[in-house]
């Protein structure tokens, strides 16, 4: 299922003329302040939507008015897992293509 935020251009981390701090902390860059990203964030009309999909996704930085140490916070407060590791779950893809018969992958192309 597609559940990535409808974004349209607007959010307020999305333009041109984002740079310096508040660009590192929404890229999750390590020691980026967050503060810059999270007051921008609090004018967004993404602000919730883009906040809910940061609690179920790995995402690094700001998303949503919330930093990573955030997020972890509220999942644990509120009994949500943390989200699957999308290079855990590749690992785990190659792991089970390697277990496979080279015939197995030819049937299942064809």
């Amino acid at each position: 299922m597609y559940d990535y935020p409808n974004f349209d251009g607007t959010q307020a981390c999305h333009g041109e003329d984002l740079t310096g701090p508040a660009a590192r902390a929404f890229a999750g860059a390590a020691g980026a302040d967050p503060a810059p990203a999270l007051l921008l964030c609090l004018d967004c009309a993404f602000l919730t939507e883009c906040g809910s999909y940061a609690l179920t996704h790995e995402v690094y930085g700001v998303w949503g008015g919330t930093t990573e140490d955030r997020r972890d916070e509220i999942r644990a407060a509120n009994g949500v897992p943390a989200p699957s590791s999308t290079a855990g779950d590749l690992d785990q893809l190659v792991t089970a293509l390697s277990h496979e018969t080279s015939y197995d992958r030819l049937d299942r192309a064809s």
